[in-house]
């Protein structure tokens, strides 16, 4: 007996597998800007643009050090990666396992739904950034190796 009978038999709709055009598209980009990453280093060439935060003020945004760090991953140094950016490696599960979910649900297997998201989870994630991005630029503590060009 199929999948697609074994699933109408114990009454879940077919998997519509049409509907994973847009997750996949999606992991597609991604794949293509991680093998742009992986033969471009960051660290070497000038074809990435700089943070306009870091150009103008020489602040490490929230945000800087992301492209070093997933070519740090894409190379397998983890370490390197948490040195360019913390926050890319805390994100990317959760950014995979949200990926997941939204592929599963596009073709039709039912997942349990998440937590709702409430205003104060806006507040909490909002400050957390805005301590990270101070936090980073705090020159001479034992956190400073949270700066991006570490």
């Amino acid at each position: 007996m199929s999948e697609l009978e074994l699933r109408e038999r114990e009454g879940h709709a077919p998997l519509r597998w049409r509907g994973a055009t847009q997750p996949l598209l999606l992991a597609g980009a991604v794949a293509l800007g991680c093998a742009y990453v992986l033969v471009q280093n960051p660290n070497e060439s000038s074809a990435y643009p700089q943070c306009p935060l870091k150009a103008m003020t020489g602040l490490d945004c929230p945000g800087c050090g992301m492209t070093r760090a997933v070519y740090s991953l894409l190379h397998g140094d983890l370490a390197g990666a948490v040195s360019h950016n913390l926050l890319l490696i805390v994100a990317l599960p959760v950014l995979a396992v949200l990926l997941g979910r939204w592929t599963l649900t596009c073709i039709g297997v039912p997942v349990r739904p998440l937590p709702r998201w409430r205003p104060w989870m806006t507040w909490v994630a909002s400050a957390l950034l805005v301590a990270f991005a101070i936090v980073r630029n705090i020159p001479g503590t034992p956190l400073s190796w949270l700066d991006s060009a570490a």
